[in-house]
């Protein structure tokens, strides 16, 4: 393992990947950098990219934000990021209008599950914002990058996704209100990934999501994350 996170960021932007792979960093809570050979994407980054953090981002295609909850958006540090790497920025319908005001229009998309333009095609890469339920406004978000689709749900509770499936999946194992071992296992369940990845809970929390789907979904393989180390996949195509 790297230790030094700057040096972590820097080795994940050096990565090449084939068209089936994916190379992935997470950050902690629900914080994850993405990259395929399409694009690098950022997902709620909330305040784990500091400025020098964000300096060893070469380059970020997409910034996607879930919901305005400080550990996923942070208005200053999103903005920072946005000023140094400057991505799209796709964020849920409260950050959008936080972020307004100061990120370009023709940079910002307002991810709404309840409008019929709840897809957008950004580049190569598609973005579809879903619903999921939390306390107050959360999207959830399925991203589809050609050979790879991949789900990521923020800290939401479950929302059945009936038509929506995962090559690999990023889901909330633990907060105080909405989300949990069982809620992860029913997303999953939905999404029938490749790969589960739990994110957003304590570790216990983590272990006892891998345990249950090792029992009732021994077929999908569970990666429980360290915080700043390098992962590259192969998805199956």
């Amino acid at each position: 393992m790297i230790e030094n996170k700057v040096e972590v960021i820097e080795a994940f932007c050096d990565v090449e990947l084939e068209d089936n792979e994916i190379a992935f960093i997470f950050l902690g809570y629900s914080s994850i950098l993405l990259k395929s050979e399409k694009s690098t994407i950022a997902i709620d980054p909330g305040k784990s990219l500091t400025q020098s953090k964000a300096s060893a981002i070469r380059q970020l295609d997409l910034l996607l934000f879930t919901h305005n909850h400080w550990d996923h958006f942070k208005k200053d540090y999103a903005l920072e990021l946005i000023k140094q790497t400057r991505p799209h920025t796709v964020a849920d319908i409260v950050s959008f209008e936080e972020l307004k005001a100061n990120v370009p229009a023709t940079m910002l998309t307002k991810a709404d599950p309840a409008s019929k333009y709840a897809t957008h095609q950004i580049g190569g890469t598609e973005v579809t914002a879903l619903q999921g339920i939390h306390v107050g406004p959360i999207t959830q978000y399925l991203i589809n990058l050609g050979e790879i689709r991949i789900f990521h749900g923020g800290d939401s509770g479950y929302w059945r996704q009936k038509d929506a499936s995962a090559d690999l999946a990023f889901v909330p194992v633990g907060t105080a209100t909405t989300c949990s071992p069982a809620t992860a296992l029913a997303t999953i369940m939905d999404l029938q990934p490749q790969t589960a990845i739990p994110i957003h809970g304590r570790r216990n929390q983590m272990k006892q999501f891998q345990n249950i789907v090792e029992k009732v979904h021994p077929e999908i393989d569970v990666i429980i994350p360290e915080k700043f180390e390098l992962y590259r996949l192969l998805v199956a195509s």
